[in-house]
């Protein structure tokens, strides 16, 4: 709300700051809660539907921007909805229950017994007490290497959807198309397959190993782009369909932001890893906000394609040789 107060650039530059510094903040903390407050026999189902809920927000974004726009309100309009999320979401926390493990970490037994009771975890899984977090054995080799892969898996994820999410229509108009309401169309289509590929996960991610996934989800996505690399030449459906293609792969994928941290990393260091992460895929988009406009003029559309392609292909590559498998399967 602060950005509407006293507006200025420099007020309204600091409240978007501290917007966003509380949004990353956020996402971290919600995996890790979500997942240390979850059965195991429900952890990855629930981290795939919390992937959901991000695809249904991006879709609704998109919808609110469209209408903002073709209603000729002004932007403050669009920049105001976080507003009333933020609110129904501080209601909506306030009496969440707190993080079994962590309860017990500080040694507050009888408050992580209630707070199991109210989550549905068996007493077997959450007997094992968990010492205070050791920042340190983030160090530990194993998680190391764990932490170097999953970085560079998700900033191979982030560019090229941060491209596609955040300039959708320009990279859509350049494509083929020239109206707003078929660019903005396409885009909202294109998002709802990313949906549509995070709900077909919750069949996929339970049963298949997380390496196979990775390898195909990577591959399918660096070829869609190269397809599309080609440009005007290529029909609108056509262009539909290959970006259709390329959201539903990455659809798929993507619930393995949430599953994999959870599975690879102890509960003592999830939230710092997932911290990290988070940290290191934001500037690979910060990169993207900063470049796609120059290598758009410069280089033109058919090669910011090629270089995503590039891009998801690298991840295909590194996955190939580093991306690890989880025990249990």
């Amino acid at each position: 709300m602060a950005q509407f107060v006293n507006f200025s650039p420099l007020s309204w530059f600091i409240s978007r700051f501290l917007f966003g510094l509380a949004i990353g903040g956020d996402s971290p903390i919600a995996q890790a809660m979500l997942s240390e407050n979850s059965p195991k026999s429900l952890r990855a189902k629930r981290l795939v539907l919390l992937m959901t809920a991000w695809f249904i927000g991006a879709i609704a974004a998109a919808v609110c921007a469209y209408m903002t726009v073709k209603a000729g309100l002004p932007w403050e309009f669009f920049a105001a909805i976080p507003c009333v999320i933020g609110l129904i979401l501080g209601v909506a926390r306030f009496n969440a229950p707190e993080s079994v493990q962590w309860l017990k970490s500080k040694g507050r037994i009888k408050q992580a017994e209630e707070s199991r009771l109210r989550l549905g975890i068996e007493a077997e899984e959450a007997k094992h007490e968990v010492k205070a977090a050791h920042q340190a054995a983030l160090f530990k080799p194993i998680n190391l290497k764990n932490l170097a892969y999953l970085s560079v898996f998700w900033i191979c994820q982030a560019i090229p959807v941060t491209v596609l999410l955040m300039f959708g229509p320009v990279l859509i108009g350049a494509l083929g198309t020239s109206n707003f309401d078929t660019d903005v169309g396409q885009l909202v289509l294109t998002d709802s397959f990313f949906l549509i590929g995070s709900l077909a996960a919750i069949k996929i991610v339970p049963h298949f190993a997380r390496r196979p996934v990775i390898l195909w989800t990577f591959g399918i996505m660096a070829v869609s782009l190269a397809l599309l690399s080609p440009g005007q030449v290529l029909t609108n459906f056509v262009v539909c369909l290959l970006l259709s293609i390329y959201a539903l792969s990455y659809g798929v994928q993507s619930v393995l932001d949430y599953v994999y941290p959870a599975e690879l990393f102890p509960t003592s260091i999830r939230s710092t890893a997932l911290g990290i992460l988070g940290s290191v895929s934001r500037v690979g988009v910060f990169v993207v906000t900063l470049g796609f406009p120059m290598a758009f003029e410069g280089l033109g559309v058919s090669s910011v394609l090629l270089i995503g392609a590039a891009i998801s292909m690298f991840g295909f590559v590194i996955s190939w040789l580093f991306a690890p498998e989880p025990s249990h399967h």
